[in-house]
């Protein structure tokens, strides 16, 4: 194999296994009605997410320039959370942040047990059947987490919002069954 070809490669690998991977989406929708009788209807987003990144350290060894040991070792992260996003869909189905939103707390995880996975051992070649098992279990437990963590966030979210001065009431409502 020529050296272009194996570079091409490793990003091609590289690239399965950094970045960001959205795994599932759900829509719910808030209505807040306000003392003066405005009323608002703000669209939350609720994503499960997967960031992984890895990266080697060390080298071959080069006995020739008298380095005589393989040091590589690799070192990848993989984690899990559930992003939340507050949105207004306008008539023509364009969506904006909803400007109300500051002052929120972020999305919780609700102990859903999202966490994060490291490891750190042999060169990258070698370590790459367990870095693609821990980017699975924890797409796994990504999915299986977020309705745990939508179910705590949407009941906070809801508080936090009812705390506002001048609202009246706010209700939810999913946009689509949260089941599928």
């Amino acid at each position: 194999m020529t050296r272009p070809r194996y570079i091409v490669i490793l990003i091609a690998v590289l690239g399965c296994l950094c970045g960001a991977d959205d795994l599932k989406q759900l829509d719910g929708r808030l209505t807040i009605e306000h003392a003066t009788g405005r009323t608002e209807h703000v669209v939350v987003r609720w994503t499960a997410v997967v960031l992984a990144d890895r990266r080697e350290t060390g080298g071959p060894a080069t006995p020739l320039q008298g380095k005589w040991t393989d040091d590589r070792e690799c070192h990848w992260t993989v984690r899990t959370r559930v992003s939340r996003r507050l949105l207004l869909r306008s008539s023509n189905g364009e969506e904006l942040d909803w400007p109300g939103s500051g002052g929120l707390d972020p999305a919780t995880d609700g102990g859903a047990g999202l966490r994060e996975l490291r490891s750190s051992h042999q060169n990258c070649n070698e370590a790459e059947a367990g870095m693609r098992r821990d980017f699975e279990v924890a797409r796994v437990e990504a999915k299986r987490a977020l309705q745990k963590v939508i179910e705590t966030d949407r009941d906070s979210l809801e508080t936090q919002l009812r705390k506002r001065p001048g609202v009246r009431a706010v209700t939810f409502e999913w946009d689509r069954d949260p089941q599928r």
